[in-house]
């Protein structure tokens, strides 16, 4: 079998997502075997959904921010509180009458302002490295 990619090698891997017979050359370029394709589409989607990301908090951040900064930075970081507060909220609360959701929600939203002024930084830095990392593999994959 001969790579997919440089027909006078023999193939020594396939792409661990799509299957494509992998060179040397190209069965070492990433961590894992992966054909350029693949990695340009995983790359892709994890830009997606770091953009997607960036924009609920612009947004969150300009909403709050016709009532003041520390409001904006309080609701910009509501995603990533709630998503922390998702990783231990316990499963007793499936069964509450309709008042009780309500004060659960409202709680736990109030919890994740006070938790994403903190996260919100953090996140904010990984938007950033995660942004220039995609660029950085999609120049590197067209490169190659």
């Amino acid at each position: 079998m001969k790579c997919y990619k440089h027909y006078e090698m023999d193939a020594v891997s396939t792409c661990t997502v799509c299957g494509k017979a992998l060179c040397p050359n190209c069965s070492e370029k990433f961590t894992y075997p992966s054909c350029d394709s693949c990695v340009l589409n995983q790359v892709s989607e994890q830009k997606s959904i770091l953009i997607r990301n960036a924009i609920i908090m612009t947004v969150l951040f300009a909403f709050g921010l016709t009532e003041g900064f520390m409001l904006a930075i309080a609701l910009a970081g509501v995603p990533w509180g709630w998503s922390a507060l998702n990783k231990i909220t316990p499963n007793i609360f499936l069964f509450m009458p309709l008042m009780g959701w309500v004060i659960y929600f409202l709680i736990k939203l109030g919890l994740s302002m006070v938790i994403g002024v903190f996260v919100l930084p953090f996140q904010v830095m990984k938007i950033v490295k995660g942004l220039k990392e995609a660029k950085q593999l999609a120049e590197y994959t067209n490169a190659a």
